[in-house]
């Protein structure tokens, strides 16, 4: 009997666990960046193309993972100083930020220039709602360029920041 209750419940947590495998691929083409990730969501674009940047969201789901692509004015301050001025801002809106991690880096544009960027990952609180945040934000001469991904499952993240090795950039 024990057995037949074992490979039962193998059978189901196989099933279950096989959904969980899911990637879809996303093809997006900007003037700004070449990008075919792996996500754990199907995205789709969201109405007109905004003037400045893009939004995708899951199709078909009451709470959608959100991916956004977005152009920002370069205040003149270093990177990590604009990223921690817009974490300080939503703590004073009240909201909860929990297990923020910060990661600096480089990526390659077109012509071999180094661009500074900085992962931002943490965890945003409202109520009884919890968002998994992770933002890659690219510093360049006169803006920086934010992709952000919003999911309330910590596998969509991670996909997304695993797929952030595929983004080229076009300038």
């Amino acid at each position: 009997m024990w057995k037949k209750i074992g490979f039962l419940s193998l059978g189901i947590l196989g099933i279950v666990m096989s959904g969980c495998g899911t990637q879809y691929t996303l093809e997006i083409q900007t003037p700004l960046l070449s990008w075919t990730p792996k996500l754990k969501a199907d995205l789709v674009p969201v109405g007109a193309e905004m003037t400045e940047g893009l939004i995708y969201q899951e199709k078909d789901a009451e709470e959608a993972d959100t991916l956004l692509i977005i152009q920002e004015d370069h205040q003149k301050v270093s990177l990590s100083s604009y990223v921690q001025a817009g974490i300080n801002q939503l703590k004073l809106e009240g909201y909860l930020i929990t297990h923020e991690t910060t990661k600096k880096g480089k990526l390659s544009g077109k012509d071999g220039h180094l661009y500074s960027t900085l992962l931002k990952r943490y965890h945003i609180t409202e109520g009884e709602k919890t968002l998994i945040i992770a933002q890659l934000f690219i510093l360049r001469e006169d803006d920086i360029l934010l992709l952000s991904y919003a999911s309330e499952r910590p596998e969509a993240t991670k996909a997304f920041v695993k797929a952030l090795s595929s983004l080229q950039l076009r300038f």
